[in-house]
């Protein structure tokens, strides 16, 4: 039976390409935007690869030991297709929290809680992955779904200040997110934050952000009835007599 399913697998139509308007994040164009003082700096980056069209960044610096720098940055993935990595480097005397902000074209630090206009996440993925690096200082970092300000869902990971961590890779499935309120309704997402927060000295990286797909519903419809198919040949074709 194994080549007949093996010759029927091969003749299945190509999976349809991910819809490209929630794909998360390209990195482009990217931030590299430095905090030398105690209080809130902003960039807004507005390109077709970022969902919503804009994404916010927001540092806001509140112990520092002279003229330093506190770097929010946004490009690429190394690895992974339609991701991005984030992430923030601080000296040791320095300590900053870091925000990232998908809610529309506002060119405004506060959240559009309905920015995004309602974009279906649950038609195409199942949750969020990324890789994870820091260092050993103590750090968290927590990711927000809002479908209005009241109902929303967060996860939140956080490292210790035991050892440092090298890409060490995270799949959350949108069931695992606590809700607030009636949490979020994935298939209406209108904003997307994510903070990074920790000690002093803190250096941390989401490295392959991305959402995490399902298989694709025609491609496994055609895959488990051309299966059922095979079986029924070989059932067919036993000699008479065998189980």
């Amino acid at each position: 039976m194994k080549p007949i399913v093996a010759g029927l697998l091969a003749c299945l139509p190509p999976a349809t390409p991910l819809l490209a308007q929630v794909a998360w994040d390209t990195g482009s164009p990217s931030t590299s935007l430095p905090a030398t003082a105690i209080g809130t700096v902003t960039d807004f980056q507005q390109g077709p690869g970022i969902l919503g069209g804009e994404r916010d960044t927001v540092v806001v610096t509140t112990q520092t030991s002279g003229p330093v720098e506190v770097f929010a940055y946004a490009f690429p993935g190394r690895s992974a297709p339609l991701s991005v990595l984030l992430g923030t480097v601080q000296g040791s005397g320095e300590k900053a929290t870091c925000t990232w902000i998908w809610d529309g074209q506002d060119a405004s630090e506060t959240i559009n809680f309905s920015g995004l206009g309602g974009v279906d996440l649950a038609a195409n993925y199942s949750g969020v992955e990324f890789d994870l690096n820091a260092d050993s200082v103590p750090l968290a970092w927590t990711l927000q779904f809002y479908t209005s300000a009241s109902d929303f869902s967060t996860y939140t990971v956080v490292s210790d200040s035991g050892s440092a961590v090298s890409g060490q890779h995270f799949r959350i499935p949108f069931s695992d997110f606590l809700a607030t309120g009636v949490g979020a309704d994935f298939s209406r997402i209108g904003a997307i934050v994510i903070t990074s927060e920790g000690g002093a000295g803190m250096d941390t990286e989401l490295d392959n952000l991305r959402f995490t797909p399902v298989p694709e519903p025609s491609r496994s419809a055609w895959a488990t009835g051309l299966a059922l198919v095979a079986w029924r040949t070989a059932r067919r074709r036993r000699p008479a007599g065998s189980a």
